[in-house]
């Protein structure tokens, strides 16, 4: 079970972590008992504003089904309202305390080491396009100094052309990012003269002209010139060794299935850099028949999932191609993974569209390092839209979007204050061990939470992770332009939620 699993790749306090857990806080059967006591009143005083006319006979069942039906939305009503309550009351009175935190402001520690996935599957060009550059924007504000940050676009996008556009693109993004940290490398290495306290203030001044991203990189080049990293004869070495590196670690991971879709991609991605292992033991055609795959198959790799097109000879040909020019990222990667003490412990799950702001990954580490949020395996940020990119364009819908992120925002916070955990909602930081001890399971030890047919897979690892919410740091992602996508989105997370109900503890599906 999960608490056994805890103990085998955890170590020594996931059974304590585990524990913690299942603890629930005392504000939560406060609020719940508030929550079911008002709504039970506002029922019965409901019922007395409803004329039952003598003269006409009442359907005892349909009357029950209107009483329940009106229960039900005054409760979603009542529970609305104590949650934003709450929310403002514990803001004025407490000030709505963060997240505590470590600083690593001068780069991650060896146990912060983070791999943020960028979860794709294209169909066109412009979406593949669309994500690298996400992607490699997210990298360069992100940058660590310790190189302890990688990014990486895990995709499962399957025609071979566009197989091919993703890996010129991350060629092309190398390069860029190569580029812009050579520019800076320059005027970062005409202030070398001056003091280190006055260091920071010049490089801001000189940063600023060659673009407004780069004034994000403030510490990252800061650190960098740290004298205590060496002699300033040899610091265009050591800043060139860490531009190389920070372009290495721009990977680009081609799944060779889409079994398990977003969940499978990053969940192979964790076992990949925290164990080394590329070699599928998970959700095997043994156990689900077509919708598994071999045991001992490769996980990102080209030797399935690539739609062959044209003749055969020049295909082979092809695969060969992309296999010589995407196997070092595989197996950066898992060098990084094999060893126990460099390997990643850390997972950035997110869309291909998320925007991550300079040095909200750092802040999401350094909440996850404090060792009183340990009991927390995914730290979640709040979710955004930015609308500025498309004020231009923007639709009615878009803007009712904005008016109610106002009070989703508070609502996630007054959640997290009332249980100690709140919900995910697909981008977040999550704990390696954790998630592969409780969800995953090792080799002989399988734990496979997750159905291989699910569709909502937001709640499982909600309930089995304890999600925490730092309130400081804001993702950005695109909002559907108008309520026809907007239902269509919806209804697949709630037919995603209803056929969670349905499964057996075994994992099986009962419809």
């Amino acid at each position: 079970d999960s608490e056994t699993e805890g103990e085998n790749f955890e170590g020594p306090e996931g059974s304590e972590t585990w524990q913690m857990n299942l603890h629930t806080p005392r504000s939560c059967w406060v609020f719940l008992t508030t929550v079911v006591t008002l709504s039970c009143v506002a029922s019965v005083c409901f019922t007395y504003f409803v004329k039952w006319a003598n003269t006409t006979a009442t359907n005892f069942l349909v009357a029950l089904i209107y009483i329940l039906t009106n229960a039900f939305c005054l409760w979603s009503i009542i529970e609305f309202f104590l949650l934003t309550l709450w929310f403002h009351t514990i803001r004025l009175i407490c000030g709505m305390p963060p997240l505590p935190k470590q600083n690593f402001r001068n780069g991650l520690e060896r146990q912060g080491r983070t791999i943020l996935a960028y979860c794709l599957l294209s169909k066109t060009p412009q979406s593949s396009e669309e994500c690298f550059n996400t992607a490699m924007e997210a990298h360069l504000a992100n940058l660590d100094p310790n190189m302890r940050i990688t990014t990486s676009v895990v995709s499962v996008t399957g025609g071979m052309d566009l197989v091919k556009l993703e890996l010129d693109l991350r060629d092309r993004c190398r390069q860029e990012i190569r580029q812009r940290l050579t520019a800076e490398m320059k005027a970062a290495l005409d202030l070398t003269h001056l003091e280190p306290e006055q260091l920071r203030y010049h490089l801001r001044h000189a940063l600023a002209p060659i673009s407004e991203s780069s004034l994000s990189r403030v510490d990252f080049w800061h650190a960098l010139m740290d004298p205590s990293h060496g002699s300033p004869q040899d610091l265009p070495r050591r800043l060139s060794a860490k531009i190389t590196d920070a372009t290495t670690h721009f990977v680009y991971l081609h799944r060779t299935c889409k079994i398990l879709k977003k969940p499978g991609q990053y969940q192979d991605l964790m076992i990949l850099a925290s164990t080394g292992n590329n070699q599928a033991y998970t959700y095997l055609d043994v156990d689900y028949g077509k919708d598994g795959r071999k045991r001992g198959s490769e996980c990102f790799g080209f030797s399935g999932n690539v739609t062959p097109n044209g003749s055969l000879e020049s295909n082979v040909d092809m695969v060969k191609e992309f296999e010589r020019s995407g196997k070092p990222d595989v197996e950066l990667i898992s060098s990084y993974g094999s060893d126990p003490k460099n390997r990643y412990f850390y997972t950035m799950v997110l869309d291909s569209d998320t925007i991550c702001p300079a040095g909200s990954i750092r802040t999401l580490i350094e909440s996850a390092e404090h060792p009183a949020n340990r009991s927390f395996g995914i730290i979640n940020a709040n979710l955004a839209v930015d609308y500025t990119a498309t004020d231009a364009d923007c639709t009615w819908h878009m803007w009712r979007n904005a008016l109610m992120e106002v009070s989703t925002v508070n609502l996630v916070r007054g959640q997290f204050w009332i249980f100690n955990r709140t919900g995910f909602y697909g981008k977040g930081l999550i704990r390696n061990e954790m998630y592969i001890s409780r969800l995953i399971g090792m080799p002989g030890q399988l734990v496979e939470a997750l159905p291989v047919d699910i569709l909502s897979h937001d709640t499982v690892e909600a309930k089995l992770l304890q999600p925490a919410v730092n309130v400081n740091v804001t993702l950005y992602e695109d909002v559907a332009r108008n309520p026809i996508s907007a239902l269509s989105q919806s209804t697949r997370w709630m037919f995603g939620e209803v056929k969670n109900a349905c499964y057996h503890p075994d994992g099986s599906y009962r419809g």
